[in-house]
């Protein structure tokens, strides 16, 4: 192809291209150099499109009601910018109480397209600010440290899910104390701190007796007593002990009555023989024995620092459950009423 360069008359130079093809416009040179073709696209810029969204995101209602969620756009790769991005709901909508999941959709200047999701999570505020978790050496965290305990643990929890909310979570464990004996105390620990949750997992230390019918009773006790004083109980099943061990062929007979007790008395449980049963814990002896939980220290009694979170875990998630809904005119309310 032949290429034509025009000088207009009165020395003003102007080309028009038509079609591809130079076009003279006044006294016109020809040329067999071909103008410059654009670049081609940068490598990095033609791979596959995608999209990375934004991480989850989890917001506080403390109406009981819908609340205006923002959040940043995702972040293209690959593709050509300038890349157009859409979220359904976009970013400043109302998200009622719930789960939601937005999906965002990108195209960019080569109509590759690509998406992404995430979830929004509006969340109701909680009046339970103070709980007394109360039992054995279980509770008081034996063999970790004290912020390895569950009810250090679940305390970090409720903290971290509520924001600034005062929620803290007493813990009464006492080492060595039978479940048969252990009402004064709890009455005494329900006057000093008036929780508004009383957390009851006891009576291990009951079943090398043979005392676990005793020690049920007495927990259908505690916590009868517990919701008469306004103070909400939940009750709890006791982890599994280890092979060999005294009582610990009496364990389950024991969780299955207080089961039947919690069931009966309409009291939330919390199953913890269950938790620690299946729980994968990766912290427990080196050389563990045969038919051991992995999820309990090398004495076959005590649970380790990962042991303490499942259980903390459990508690937790029966608490926001329990807790995290409407009462009359949209506030939330404890099962049997705030102090």
């Amino acid at each position: 192809m032949v290429w034509r360069r025009c000088l207009a008359s009165g020395g003003a130079r102007r080309a028009l291209w038509v079609l591809g093809v130079l076009v003279l416009t006044a006294g016109c040179t020809e040329s067999t150099t071909q103008p410059v073709s654009p670049s081609s696209l940068p490598a990095d810029k033609v791979q596959a499109l995608a999209l990375a969204c934004p991480a989850a995101a989890q917001v506080e209602s403390r109406t009981g009601g819908p609340e205006r969620v923002t959040f940043d756009l995702p972040a293209p790769r690959g593709g050509l910018a300038p890349v157009a991005i859409t979220c359904t709901p976009p970013s400043g909508s109302s998200f009622a109480i719930g789960s939601h999941r937005v999906t965002c959709e990108g195209t960019d200047q080569l109509g590759l397209t690509a998406s992404c999701r995430f979830r929004v999570t509006v969340f109701r505020r909680s009046e339970l600010n103070r709980i007394l978790a109360f039992g054995d050496s279980l509770t008081a965290g034996v063999g970790v440290a004290p912020a390895q305990a569950y009810p250090a643990v679940l305390q970090a929890l409720l903290r971290h899910r509520y924001g600034a909310q005062p929620i803290t979570v007493t813990n009464e464990g006492i080492p060595g104390e039978r479940a048969i004996v252990a009402l004064p105390r709890l009455d005494a620990a329900l006057r000093q701190h008036d929780p508004h949750a009383v957390l009851l997992m006891q009576g291990t230390n009951d079943l090398v007796p043979d005392q676990g019918d005793a020690a049920a009773e007495v927990i259908r006790s505690m916590a009868v007593h517990a919701r008469n004083q306004q103070n909400d109980p939940i009750i709890a099943t006791v982890p599994p002990l280890g092979s060999g061990l005294v009582g610990a062929d009496r364990v389950e007979p024991y969780n299955e009555r207080l089961r039947q007790i919690a069931a009966g008395e309409g009291i939330p449980l919390v199953d913890v023989h269950r938790i620690i049963s299946e729980g994968r814990c990766t912290d427990g002896p080196a050389l563990p024995e045969e038919g051991s939980f992995p999820c309990l220290l090398a004495d076959g009694v005590h649970l380790t620092p990962q042991g303490n979170a499942l259980v903390a875990r459990g508690f937790f998630d029966r608490l926001v459950a329990l807790y995290e809904r409407n009462g009359p005119g949209g506030q939330l309310q404890l099962t049997h009423g705030g102090r």
